[in-house]
């Protein structure tokens, strides 16, 4: 994720990368992790990816997660397991 305003059509473009139909939100997440291989270490711009990551997935699997709002923070619910 870049400081210069090309934030949104960066994360955009990696996210046409991954593709989580039919794959457990957990197991999604983890492979978003695996695949990114370096997140940032700036709280705004996690936020960022893992917002995109809920919404990824909410368009491949709408029946897993209520709507499209509930998506990221339940991602970032996950990241925040993941990471302690």
């Amino acid at each position: 994720v870049t400081s210069d305003g090309h934030d949104d059509e960066l994360v955009a473009l990696v996210f046409l990368e991954f593709e989580f139909a039919g794959i457990d939100i957990e197991l999604a997440f983890r492979q978003f992790l695996e695949r990114l291989r370096y997140l940032p270490s700036e709280g705004q711009k996690q936020a960022r990816l893992i917002g995109a990551f809920g919404k990824r997935y909410f368009i491949d699997c709408p029946a897993v997660v209520a709507n499209v709002e509930s998506a990221p923070a339940l991602s970032s619910g996950m990241f925040m397991l993941h990471t302690m």
